[in-house]
């Protein structure tokens, strides 16, 4: 009976193991080095036009965009590569706007594009006038996008462009009149896979609830 809790206790302990592995969110890394406006670590990147103390972009001319485009590279193909493309700002109905993004074969409504470089790609959201700007819907003006990963492989991203409807450029990171390059990214970033480890939780989340099962029927029959 002790060997068989012993036995559950490990299994359970396992089970925790790779659901914090599993669920983990994946890796974004900043490739433009404009620190006092980006955030980005695991699962999501994002771009605060107006910070305070850190204003690229004012609110006046936040509702001048129209179109968003970033440029990112993927750590690999192998399990493509998705997530959500935020438009994030205080004018009403646009406090956390997300439309789902991902591999031109995952069948989201924006896929990315490759570049003519190698694991290269783009991503453009149109259609966004009126979603930035100086209004303040309850939680005060602020204007920011956001990029989350959901699936598959590392992303780095490299470049940032805002247009308005005429399709000229009113801000992009880094500043193409830059002379400071853009950090260059890990040519081999570690993969994280996901599906493989989901099956795995699964798995071994089965076998420890049927171990479990076990011991309780066992328990029963010592005690009836």
């Amino acid at each position: 009976m002790k060997k068989l809790l012993a036995t559950v206790v490990a299994l359970s302990c396992a089970t925790v193991m790779l659901l914090g592995t599993a669920f983990a969110d994946k890796t974004f890394i900043d490739g433009i080095g404009d620190t006092d406006n980006i955030e980005a670590g695991e699962g999501s990147w994002a771009y605060k036009l107006d910070k305070e103390g850190a204003v690229k972009l004012s609110a006046d001319d936040c509702a001048k965009i129209d179109k968003i485009t970033i440029t990112f590279t993927a750590s690999s193909l192998d399990a493509g590569f998705g997530g959500g493309f935020i438009v994030n700002s205080g004018v009403k109905d646009h406090g956390w706007d997300s439309v789902e993004w991902g591999n031109a074969d995952a069948g989201k409504p924006i896929s990315a594009v490759p570049t003519d470089k190698e694991l290269e790609f783009t991503i453009t959201r149109e259609g966004l006038a009126g979603c930035f700007g100086n209004e303040d819907s309850g939680s005060g003006i602020y204007n920011n996008i956001c990029l989350q990963s959901w699936w598959g492989a590392d992303i780095t991203v490299t470049k940032l462009e805002c247009f308005d409807a005429s399709g000229n450029v009113i801000f992009s990171a880094p500043s193409s009149g830059s002379d400071t390059p853009a950090p260059t990214p890990d040519d081999n970033p570690e993969p994280t896979p996901v599906t493989g480890d989901v099956m795995n939780v699964v798995m071994i989340a089965g076998v420890a609830v049927v171990a479990l099962g076990g011991v309780v029927v066992c328990a029963r029959k010592k005690n009836a």
